[in-house]
C-alpha cells in the first residue's frame, strides 16, 4: 500500500514509528502530520532529482542541485553507517516507498 500509515506492521524503531512517552500517539496529530510532509516532500525531490537535466540552476526547485547531489551519493553508497548529510535518511525513505508502494 502506498498509504504511509501502513507502516504498523514495520519494526516500532524505525524512523516511520513514531512513540511517545512509551505510548503510541494518534496519527493524525500536527507533528506526525508535518514528518510525513516532509518525508513526501524529500521523495518528491529526489524524484525530481533523478530525472532533471537542467545543467544550469533549475527553474522547478532551488533545491534541485542539492537533491541531484545526495541522489548521485544514494545510488552508489552502500555504507551501513554513512556519514554523508540526508543519505542514510534518504536511502531509508526510498527502501519504505519501494516495500510500500
Amino acid at each position: 500500500s502506498s498509504d504511509v500509515s501502513s507502516d504498523r506492521n514495520h519494526n516500532n524503531n524505525s524512523p516511520y514509528s513514531r512513540k511517545t512517552n512509551g505510548t503510541s500517539n494518534e496519527r493524525n496529530d500536527s507533528e506526525w502530520q508535518n514528518r510525513i510532509k516532509h518525508k513526501q516532500q524529500r521523495l518528491l525531490l529526489l524524484r525530481h532529482a533523478s530525472k532533471c537535466t537542467a545543467e544550469g540552476p533549475c527553474t522547478v526547485t532551488p533545491h534541485c542541485a542539492n537533491m541531484k547531489r545526495i541522489w548521485k551519493h544514494i545510488s552508489d553508497c552502500k555504507e551501513q553507517n554513512c556519514t554523508v548529510q540526508h543519505c542514510m535518511s534518504s536511502r531509508y525513505l526510498l527502501s519504505h516507498y519501494r516495500r510500500c508502494k
